[in-house]
């Protein structure tokens, strides 16, 4: 008889990515706000059939909105149940080690982001280099590469 086995699915989405739909599509409005987060994430939840998503990712950042609140918001949806993990995608390396050290002053409390995503579609010779990525090692961030 043939074994089975049960392979094991990490859900990952992204959230905040600017709005492509409208009639004036603009690359650069940022998204990244409460709102439209909770947004996001509910229609991950909804399209993907599920509670919760493994790994939820900020899309893009806004660094016009302090790095503690938007811990605070992925935190409140961790605990609320519906993320497990959250992580950053195109944030800049002062941006990450800014969260990190927010997370660490919350005591434990807090997680750590748990990965980086960065765009490497404008920036193909960085794939060399982000295995031994110091700032990656430092955080200990994950790094997904997109291809």
């Amino acid at each position: 008889m043939r074994e089975h086995h049960i392979l094991d699915v990490i859900l990952v989405s992204k959230g905040g990515h600017p709005d492509m739909t409208g009639p004036n599509p603009d690359m650069h409005k940022s998204r990244v706000s409460e709102s439209c987060l909770k947004y996001d994430l509910e229609e991950s939840l909804r399209v993907l059939g599920t509670d919760y998503i493994d790994i939820y990712f900020y899309h893009r950042d806004n660094e016009d909105v302090p790095v503690s609140e938007l811990i605070d918001i992925m935190e409140d949806f961790r605990k609320q149940g519906k993320i497990r993990y959250y992580a950053c995608s195109n944030w800049t390396t002062a941006r990450m080690k800014e969260a990190d050290a927010y997370a660490a002053a919350c005591n434990g409390f807090f997680h750590k982001l748990l990965a980086d995503c960065p765009d490497f579609s404008v920036a193909r010779h960085y794939i060399k280099n982000i295995r031994s990525s110091p700032i990656l090692h430092r955080l200990r961030l994950w790094c997904i590469i997109n291809r």
